[in-house]
């Protein structure tokens, strides 16, 4: 995943410099370099441990850009009728 282009603004983490408002909005800011050094390093216990961690990645991505959890929920349906 690091190395495709799409997944690009979740490969590292956010540069406070170019970005500070990133880090006054999203309250648990997570990119894969910090996941992949996590698994590296054994920091996971559980499934469950990992996927919260990465669930965080979303979660940031959504603070960020304002998307309402209610307002994904019905692009969701829409897309699903379709």
């Amino acid at each position: 995943l690091l190395g495709d282009r799409r997944w690009r603004d979740f490969a590292a983490p956010v540069d406070p410099e170019e970005d500070p408002e990133y880090w006054q909005t999203v309250r648990c800011p997570c990119d894969l370099a910090t996941i992949l050094a996590h698994v590296d390093s054994r920091h996971y216990n559980t499934a469950a441990a990992y996927l919260a961690h990465v669930a965080l990645i979303g979660k940031g991505w959504r603070e960020y850009f304002e998307v309402d959890e209610q307002q994904q929920y019905h692009h969701q349906q829409q897309q699903q009728q379709q």
